[in-house]
């Protein structure tokens, strides 16, 4: 049975009290989604420590055995808001995580005529991860070191700024700011939006991390998930290249990544305009895998006309990304993304790439992973394939066929898979030497007339016949192409 009120030694019930009524709490102290229904009456510890009332702030002081964290003595203020005459009931109770982590014991009542009594648990490592993957300006690399110096994230994050700062790359503004940063750091927040969004969030101590992904030089400290990632997701090839594609790019991508899902390789791409949409298309038409990778958080989806697409690579796959919730991407967002990609991956395929192509970063990144490279060549007058053609000549594998790569790949199946070959349309006629003449490149009509040698009223109506039956594709300009 709890003590009754008045019970903190050298602290009337009665002075508490009245301590608490002197204020309405401070609008940038964190909340919770407690809230007390009757007037608040006492708190007690569940040990002897020490508890007083600072009389100007109207808050609780107290002070536990300097054993708790880190062998330190501490005096940490427990933020207690409270509903009185005149409060409505949603002002909350609130607590800092820096004094919920270390005084867990600490409960509060609701008086003697309401003997409910709620406890608020120690944080959990993954909850201190999350935590530790909000603080500004403390990255992977930093991460990583701070866990070998410490050997958890809840005791990173109870450290003492001088111990902080004594780790290699940690300055003193990273230090304060992991020292401080439940006041940066809105954790209860997070949480709430996870598990109100049914997302799911696994961090490098739990058993589903992606394998692959956590032998890297920086993997990400949390990744958020919508869907599952599975252990045959090991099995993967990254799929990127520009986000405004040629035509013979789009098919390439599409004719590609249909393949190797078809195969049981999953595809892991980007989730962005271009390539990495048609990859994605193209692996759930093969009802494979796929992987969507985020420049942002969950909540900031871009760009947003692809969210329904994100919405079905949930069901067979996982979106995910090392953002929290409300993050919006921005160009330092998408070159850490990148590297998800590769790092997930046996080896990333460029489709087209400029000479300045953001996908030429991730392959330089998975070439620094040690992952393989592979190119699709593109035509030699386009600008928009002059940085995967320099991949192709600097070592990176011509890739004309799923095939090549399945190849590489051949070691991580017990029996290699075959891709079907697709069945050629049965046309006769016009149709035929219509369907011919438009050859495997882009033909403008006239070319397609010269070339069929039927009237040019003709070959318009034939065309047309081919569309409805999605065997040719009118592009802009009055050119046609087939369709694989």
């Amino acid at each position: 049975m709890p003590r009754k009120n008045g019970s903190i030694p050298g602290l009337q019930s009665r002075s508490l009290r009245q301590c608490l009524r002197l204020r309405k709490p401070a609008p940038d102290w964190p909340v919770s989604a407690q809230c007390l229904k009757k007037p608040f009456h006492g708190i007690t510890p569940a040990d002897e420590n020490a508890a007083g009332c600072d009389e100007n702030t109207g808050r609780i002081r107290m002070e536990r055995h300097p054993t708790l964290i880190n062998g330190d003595a501490h005096q940490l203020n427990a933020k207690v808001s409270w509903p009185t005459k005149g409060i409505p009931c949603s002002t909350p109770t609130a607590i800092d995580y820096r004094t919920r982590a270390a005084f867990a014991s600490w409960r509060f009542f609701l008086g003697s005529d309401d003997a409910r009594v709620f406890t608020r648990p120690p944080m959990t490592e993954s909850e201190a991860y999350i935590a530790l993957n909000m603080v500004p300006r403390i990255g992977p690399v930093r991460v990583r070191r701070l866990l070998q110096a410490f050997g958890s994230p809840s005791a990173v994050l109870g450290a003492p700024a001088a111990r902080l700062q004594a780790v290699e790359g940690i300055g003193p503004e990273a230090a304060k700011s992991l020292h401080s940063w439940e006041s940066h750091v809105d954790l209860l927040g997070e949480l709430s939006l996870v598990k109100q969004h049914g997302a799911k969030v696994v961090t490098l101590a739990s058993p589903d991390y992606p394998v692959l992904l956590r032998e890297i030089h920086d993997p990400p400290t949390v990744l958020y998930m919508m869907g599952d990632i599975l252990e045959r997701d090991r099995h993967a090839i990254g799929v990127i290249g520009t986000r405004k594609p040629t035509h013979y790019a789009s098919d390439c991508t599409k004719k590609l990544a249909y393949q190797l899902a078809y195969a049981g390789v999953t595809v892991v791409s980007g989730l962005a305009r271009g390539v990495d949409t048609a990859a994605h298309q193209a692996a759930l038409a093969a009802k494979g895998r796929t992987i969507g990778v985020l420049g942002s958080g969950l909540l900031e989806f871009y760009p947003p006309e692809n969210k329904e697409l994100a919405d079905k690579i949930a069901t067979s796959g996982a979106v995910i990304t090392e953002f929290s919730m409300r993050v919006k991407a921005d160009r330092q967002t998408f070159p850490m993304r990148n590297r998800i990609i590769s790092g997930c991956s046996f080896g990333v395929l460029v489709v087209e790439a400029g000479a300045s192509s953001g996908a030429l970063i991730s392959a330089n990144q998975a070439g620094e992973q040690g992952r393989s490279i592979y190119a699709v060549p593109g035509r030699i007058d386009n600008p928009n394939a002059i940085g995967s053609n320099r991949l192709i000549q600097q070592g990176a594998k011509l890739i004309t066929s799923a095939a090549d790569i399945l190849d590489d790949m051949g070691i991580l199946f017990a029996e290699k898979p075959q891709l079907t070959p697709a069945r050629a349309p049965e046309l006769s006629g016009n149709e035929a030497q219509v369907h011919a003449a438009v050859g495997d490149d882009e033909a403008h009509i006239d070319t397609i007339i010269e070339r069929s040698g039927l009237p040019s009223h003709t070959v318009s109506a034939t065309l047309l016949t081919l569309e409805m039956k999605k065997l040719v594709r009118q592009l802009a300009g009055g050119r046609f192409v087939r369709i694989s």
